[in-house]
């Protein structure tokens, strides 16, 4: 087995290597390196760091972003909505760019003082609740509220984690956002009353729309005035 091989092997099983670790373990890496990435067998991420082809996108946005996976790329990771995603969204405090690693873009995502709420391991992610938060403040970013509220759905989350969407919309949002996210809520099954009894608490005097400016039918409960329509919202229910 030549050298060429061996470093491709080790790198396919770590899947991401750093240039100190491979010095370390093989002679001549550099022109190694170099052979494997014009081959196309493995990639250079950033400065020091290899991945192996096909690679994990998911592993991978760790090395190109200091932000988080979120949105309904974490959706997705959390096997809550089935399309594949194009784009991994990662959430940053500032930076807002984009990048393309062979058919797979990495998109960041700024939301400033909400960048919070993450787990870190090999893969830097939104907790579920966290995900589900940032996609109803982003919905063009989570696939839409009829995924959205499909995907709260299929998490059957715990009071732990209602009580955690609760604790952002409490520290960064205004009432109208406690307006439609109610209103959002209040079409699920699974909610459970004492969160929207919380949210009830938040209605103001004023008029919001749940998306947009468009013309749509008025909910009194929310004072929303929902311009998606219910059955739109719900159209994953009929299968």
């Amino acid at each position: 087995m030549t050298n060429v091989t061996k470093v491709r092997d080790y790198i396919k099983e770590v899947e991401i290597a750093d240039i100190e670790t491979l010095k370390s373990l093989f002679p001549n890496i550099s022109q190694i390196l170099n052979r494997l990435v014009k081959r196309g067998e493995i990639i250079r991420i950033k400065r020091g760091y290899y991945a192996s082809v096909p690679f994990n996108p998911f592993k991978i946005a760790k090395y190109l972003s200091s932000g988080y996976v979120s949105f309904y790329s974490a959706l997705y990771y959390y096997g809550v909505v089935s399309a594949v995603p194009s784009t991994i969204l990662i959430a940053t405090r500032r930076i807002s760019r984009e990048r393309i690693i062979f058919d797979t873009e990495f998109k960041e995502v700024s939301i400033g003082r909400r960048f919070c709420g993450y787990i870190e391991n090999d893969i830097r992610v939104a907790t579920r609740a966290k995900a589900i938060y940032d996609s109803l403040r982003r919905p063009d970013l989570g696939g839409g509220f009829s995924r959205i509220l499909a995907a709260i759905e299929e998490m059957h989350l715990n009071e732990d984690e209602w009580r955690e969407i609760l604790n952002y919309m409490r520290k960064f949002d205004r009432k109208s956002f406690f307006q439609r996210v109610g209103y959002l809520f209040s079409l699920l099954p699974s909610t459970p009353k004492w969160v929207l009894k919380e949210l009830k608490s938040k209605v103001s005097k004023v008029k919001v729309y749940l998306l947009g400016r468009s013309p749509g039918k008025f909910v009194k409960e929310w004072n929303v005035i929902d311009n998606v329509g219910k059955e739109v919202l719900l159209s994953w229910m009929r299968g």
